[in-house]
């Protein structure tokens, strides 16, 4: 080659090393290529592996002294945004090193940028600051090493997810995480038994029976189950800064081998979610859910909900409480296993064919945020272009990363969606325990009414209840 050929460094860096589509041999190769076809002697590779564009770096700030000093002509990147994302601070320092030397040279490859080209500063200004925008909004969602490792499938330490254990990194350094072998298969069995009807409480306490390890090593309760059970570490997601990962196409980004698959997932967040919903307002009363009327029967008199009381060596009943809290009310009462078997009768008689309806837990699209980051890319792209109206385009990168931001800040909440599962209430009725048969009367039911009865009586006078049911 000839010795007055150019002299080139070509600077790489990458903030991740799992990020396969700029890996630093792409560059490298990249740009190897470009110095050939130029007829450059390439003289120094100057890497920064690992480190953040928004941060000094060290080979940056080298490549620019040998730039100024003339130890070379040219300086080739990958894509600016490979060179800094410090905005125009960080183009300063290389413009004065191009001033310092008209003849040196700086070239960006994939952006098709090069110093000696016509208004190359107002480009290159322009992509610093877009690059500096990225840059911030990355930095929003990911901002420590423990994202960075979950970025990358590693797990980070500290308490390890419901079903998951740690196991060393087949594939490289730290650890990542994995099913379970003895707890995963119970938390799957949990999942189908409640989408079958079951109740989070029977689930819970038949871990507790079973003696599987709870979340704070104590006994298991409903809370912990449910948020085992419906929160995105069971499926293999991670949070970064309280949202979500995703991937390049902004779907949820499966880190590790889920415990649960997505449909069986979705399933059992929709049946705990209308349980939840069909509950609220019904009694609002949270304890003393073991009788099959529980925070369902209510008052006739004054309409305060009616609360299971033993007596003891004498039969169970329901009772209002409304005398005993300081309000009027001819204290109504009734044993509870008559009026249970009335409401089941009146249930099975009016009810049963009715199809049973399950409930889905469908996550909303990621169609608008996608939207806006391919605006975002082709007004850069447009930044790019020989005669291009800059402070139009200027003010519309910023309207978008202004839009980008609002739909981070409030995402479309999840939707719960109906499906038939092709089996009776009376079908669901028989297979299911005293809660989950609690749940169909809470889905079929209004309200359950029992007003005060006459001394003496025996038996449950029917005329005393009314049923009201959903329409």
């Amino acid at each position: 080659m000839n010795p007055a050929s150019p002299r080139a460094a070509l600077y790489l860096r990458l903030s991740e090393s799992s990020d396969e589509s700029t890996s630093i041999d792409r560059q490298e190769s990249d740009l190897r290529a470009l110095a050939e076809r130029e007829g450059w002697i390439v003289t120094e590779v100057l890497v920064d592996d690992g480190i953040s564009g928004r941060r000094a770096r060290e080979n940056a700030d080298r490549a620019v002294r040998l730039l100024r000093e003339g130890a070379v002509d040219v300086l080739a990147v990958w894509k600016f945004d490979r060179f800094s994302r410090q905005g125009l601070g960080a183009l300063a320092a290389l413009l004065d090193a191009l001033d310092a030397r008209p003849s040196a040279r700086f070239v960006a490859l994939r952006d098709g940028l090069s110093s000696d080209a016509p208004a190359w500063r107002i480009v290159a200004s322009v992509l610093a600051e877009v690059a500096r925008m990225e840059a911030e909004n990355t930095s929003t969602r990911v901002s420590s090493s423990v994202a960075a490792l979950r970025r990358a499938g590693r797990f980070p330490g500290g308490t390890e997810p419901i079903g998951y254990k740690s196991a060393p990194n087949p594939s490289g350094p730290g650890r990542i995480l994995v099913p379970h072998p003895e707890v995963a298969p119970l938390i799957r069995e949990a999942a189908e038994r409640i989408i079958a009807g079951e109740s989070v409480y029977s689930i819970a306490r038949w871990f507790n029976e079973r003696g599987v390890e709870s979340p704070r090593k104590t006994t298991w309760s409903v809370q912990a189950l449910t948020q085992a059970l419906t929160g995105h570490s069971i499926v293999g997601r991670v949070k970064v800064r309280g949202e979500i990962l995703r991937d390049e196409e902004g779907a949820p980004s499966v880190v590790w081998d889920p415990v649960l698959d997505l449909e069986t997932w979705h399933r059992v967040r929709g049946v705990i979610e209308q349980r939840k919903a069909l509950r609220a307002p019904v009694g609002k009363r949270s304890t003393s859910r073991a009788r099959l009327l529980s925070g369902i029967a209510a008052c006739g008199e004054c309409n305060s909900p009616l609360y299971v009381r033993p007596r003891q060596d004498r039969p169970t009943i329901y009772s209002c409480s409304a005398r005993s809290n300081g309000r009027p009310c001819p204290s109504v009462s009734v044993t509870a296993h008559r009026l249970e078997e009335y409401v089941s009768e009146m249930f099975l008689r009016v009810v049963a064919h009715f199809p049973v309806i399950a409930y889905e837990v469908v996550e909303p699209s990621n169609d608008e945020v996608l939207a806006v980051e391919r605006d975002i890319d082709e007004t850069s792209e447009e930044m790019k272009k020989p005669g291009a109206n800059l402070p139009v385009l200027m003010s519309r990168m910023e309207s978008l990363h202004k839009k980008r931001a609002q739909l981070d800040a409030a995402p479309e909440p999840p939707k719960t969606i109906e499906i038939e599962t092709g089996e009776t209430m009376g079908e669901a009725w028989a297979r299911s325990d005293t809660l989950g048969r609690r749940d169909l009367l809470a889905s079929a039911l209004a309200f359950v009414e029992v007003r005060k009865g006459r001394r003496g009586g025996h038996g449950l006078d029917t005329s005393r209840v009314t049923i009201q049911w959903n329409p």
